[in-house]
């Protein structure tokens, strides 16, 4: 493994090395470590604008007389491409990005570059925030609004038609991460970020996926939010 990467990572999420938190063998009663959560605030910056999902308007597909006759009503609005973007509070004007792909970038740059296991690291690696999506702001920490994406999409018969998409330029995050301090340091945590910006990405078209959206960089206004012992 690498020098740089084991030495930022407790040995349990290698493959070839045990749990720091399983028990020793013992003659006397079964002891198991106290399990320590470690809470941070990671602060991102996009370094590419982010996409969310896109919205391609199915009668743009067929000539009027091939139309199906099952067309939605939806398809006919032309606001329906912000309805793709993961809203927070529609009255606020606040978007966020899923928690859950939050997470997966941090596994994925982990297992692929990191040599960690990637099983272990989703179980000790957690983002919660009540929505389940994390804002994303700008650099003041106001709400960042998308503007209105248009790319060629192939549908239906092979006939091209406009893809509407949500695109957040000029974005930051605040990502609220909580860790298992016993297998996880806070070091490998912010390399993961690292390592998961520049490689992994968030949203469609990220490098991950053979793009180049939705990169990011780690900024300078993280907040240690403490630990709790269970």
């Amino acid at each position: 493994q690498s020098d740089h990467c084991r030495g930022s990572l407790p040995g349990s999420l290698y493959p070839d090395q045990r749990s720091s938190m399983a028990a020793k063998k013992t003659t006397g009663p079964l002891e198991i470590p106290p399990i320590v959560m470690r809470s941070l605030e990671v602060h991102v910056v996009g370094t590419m604008p982010l996409l969310q999902n896109a919205w391609v308007n199915p009668e743009a597909a067929f000539p009027d007389e091939e139309r199906p006759t099952t067309t939605v009503k939806s398809a006919r609005d032309p606001e329906e491409w912000i309805k793709r973007a993961h809203v927070i509070d529609a009255d606020a004007g606040q978007y966020g990005m899923p928690a859950s792909g939050i997470k997966k970038s941090l596994v994925v740059a982990g297992g692929r570059f990191a040599d960690a296991v990637q099983a272990k690291l989703r179980g000790a690696i957690h983002i919660h925030t009540p929505t389940g999506l994390v804002p994303l702001v700008t650099a003041a920490g106001n709400p960042v609004s998308p503007f209105r994406r248009v790319d060629m999409a192939v549908v239906g018969r092979g006939q091209a038609c406009p893809a509407r998409r949500p695109q957040f330029d000029d974005w930051e995050a605040r990502v609220p991460v909580t860790f298992l301090k016993n297998e996880v340091s806070e070091e490998f945590i912010f390399m993961l970020f690292r390592l998961a910006g520049i490689t992994v990405g968030w949203g469609p078209w990220r490098p991950e996926r053979g793009g180049v959206f939705g990169t990011f960089k780690l900024g300078d206004k993280h907040r240690d939010l403490g630990e709790e012992r269970l």
